[in-house]
């Protein structure tokens, strides 16, 4: 059973986390969550209204234990959220029609497994994890044209 603990100090959210609208990104940011123990799977197919555009209310995360998912974003242009993200799990970006770029990773330094990228069509720019120190499975790539 998904929970929060916070004791004065940074605020976890015990268990998986799936934001499927725009709105829930907003809602879940809000709540100003430090670190997820746990996966993050950020994906725009639940209601059919395509509506996720923007990330930036994640930026209060600095630690996620489990993976990032973000797929199936088809408004998603940008990925500029994560800017205080230092430590995840594996990563990937998958079936992002109109992702462009992919930033806001700056202070990632670990990264638990891999960083990969798959059919992202108009993917274009990735230089995001240019602080990342370790990464424990390498990088990703496949079927993104436009690179």
């Amino acid at each position: 059973m998904p929970s929060c603990s916070n004791d004065d100090g940074p605020k976890t959210y015990n268990g998986d986390v799936g934001l499927y609208s725009q709105e829930m990104v907003n809602e879940f940011g809000n709540q100003n969550y430090t670190s997820i123990e746990g996966n993050l799977v950020i994906a725009d197919y639940e209601d059919d209204s395509y509506d996720i555009t923007d990330l930036s209310p994640l930026n209060s995360l600095k630690v996620i234990e489990g993976n990032i998912n973000v797929g199936i974003c088809k408004e998603l242009e940008s990925i500029n959220g994560f800017n205080n993200l230092e430590i995840a799990g594996s990563i990937s970006f998958s079936y992002n029609d109109n992702l462009l770029s992919v930033s806001g990773f700056e202070s990632l330094e670990i990264v638990n497994g891999m960083i990969a990228f798959n059919d992202n069509p108009n993917l274009i720019n990735v230089d995001a994890f240019q602080n990342v120190k370790e990464l424990e499975n390498g990088l990703w790539f496949m079927s993104n044209t436009a690179l």
